[in-house]
């Protein structure tokens, strides 16, 4: 009986492991632990959903202020309502996304995704008619260690001031507000636009 017992003590448990396909990153301005560090994934695939955007090229970039490794991007256009991108997992933190639209006429920057709006929480959901209402934004993702993840966007074609006037632009946010990254920016009627010095702050 004591040898059986002995025997059994052997046995390596079994660990499942659990696909997270939501916002799973660290809390805001939170560095990543030692052993969250250990856990993380090499590569995340990213699942970027934006139903009625069929063209849309989507760039998903890294270039924080602190990063030592310099810049990252990748980019992919929408094709049956979704890009899925190979994200190095150390990237996401402070990944942001931009998209170009079909639509978009001579605007004088590229339309940067909206991760939080004003004063809003992670998780709360923000519509078109509220995104319009915002003024600040943050386009910076505070990331994941999983292998997969998935952002849900809104897109819509909205008039907005280009080069030549009013003219043809869009509207990008996450449907869900996600864990997010300084810095807060001007967004008129909720568009954010890229500028130099926008990187995030990690």
């Amino acid at each position: 009986m004591a040898r059986r017992h002995r025997r059994s003590l052997l046995v390596a448990p079994v660990v499942t492991m659990l696909t997270v396909a939501t916002f799973s990153a660290p809390a805001n301005g939170r560095a990543t632990g030692p052993t969250e560090t250990r856990q993380a994934a090499a590569t995340t695939t990213l699942t970027i959903r934006a139903p009625g955007c069929s063209g849309c090229l989507i760039t998903a970039s890294s270039a924080t202020r602190t990063s030592p490794m310099g810049s990252w991007s990748a980019s992919a256009k929408v094709r049956d309502g979704s890009v899925t991108l190979k994200v190095p997992t150390s990237r996401t933190r402070g990944l942001t996304l931009t998209v170009i639209a079909p639509w978009d006429a001579l605007l004088g920057y590229v339309t940067e995704v909206t991760m939080r709006y004003g004063t809003a929480q992670t998780g709360d959901v923000i519509g078109f008619d509220r995104a319009r209402t915002e003024n600040r934004s943050t386009a910076c993702w505070a990331g994941t260690t999983q292998e997969r993840a998935t952002l849900a966007l809104g897109i819509r074609r909205v008039r907005v001031r280009g080069l030549v006037g009013t003219v043809d632009g869009n509207i990008a946010g996450v449907k869900a507000t996600a864990e997010w990254l300084e810095p807060m920016r001007r967004a008129p009627k909720g568009v954010l636009g890229s500028e130099p010095g926008g990187a995030c702050v990690t």
